[in-house]
């Protein structure tokens, strides 16, 4: 409702900025319209006034508040269960940091396995390889199923396998030793993420070992 540079930031400050300017006999406004049944409640808070929007990974982050908003989405909780007990504004390192472990323990407590090693400082500093690890651990947890299809996967393996052989005779290399990119461990009691990660393995084996 208000910009974010607007000094009032409710719809009672407004009232009373008017009544200050233009009505200053009639005294608080407020007290007038609540004895006729009239509430005046709204009130923007710092959260509401957050761009949502991410246009760098690594450095949107930082403080927190889009990854809190995430975790917010990701366990269907709905807008500010999480985010009324951010920090904000987040201009300190102390309040970043408190952000940014609030929303890893809502990831963690619903479940999300977060790889070792990623810690909030990680996030703070725009720490790119560790904020992407810390992407694809969600992504791991809520979405692979419905990113990846097994059957692809094999083929994709296949395929990269089949271009490694055909780019090396195409070069005269001699191919004396093969693209192998592990067998299938997983078990037929395995989960269908396991098996998914297994796969990712393999066409991770498989692109590495047809650059060298």
């Amino acid at each position: 409702l208000f910009t974010v540079s607007s000094e009032v930031k409710s719809s009672r400050d407004v009232l009373l900025t008017i009544c200050r300017e233009c009505l200053s006999a009639e005294g608080d406004i407020v007290k007038h319209f609540s004895r006729i049944g009239l509430k005046v409640s709204y009130i923007q808070d710092p959260v509401d006034e957050v761009n949502f929007k991410v246009t760098n990974l690594a450095t949107d982050l930082r403080d927190g508040v889009l990854l809190t908003r995430m975790a917010e989405i990701i366990t269907g909780t709905s807008f500010k269960t999480f985010m009324a007990s951010l920090r904000l504004p987040a201009v300190s390192r102390l309040q970043k940091k408190f952000n940014v472990n609030l929303a890893l323990a809502k990831l963690r407590d619903f479940g999300i396995v977060v790889a070792d090693g990623i810690n909030s400082h990680h996030i703070m500093d725009g720490h790119r390889e560790m904020v992407l690890a810390l992407m694809w651990c969600v992504i791991a947890h809520c979405c692979m199923t419905k990113l990846l299809h097994g059957n692809q996967v094999e083929q994709e393996i296949s395929d990269v396998i089949r271009s490694s052989k055909a780019r090396r005779r195409l070069h005269g290399y001699v191919f004396s030793q093969q693209v192998h990119p592990g067998t299938r461990r997983t078990s037929g009691t395995s989960t269908p993420e396991e098996v998914l990660k297994e796969l990712l393995l393999r066409w991770s084996r498989a692109v590495c070992a047809s650059f060298g």
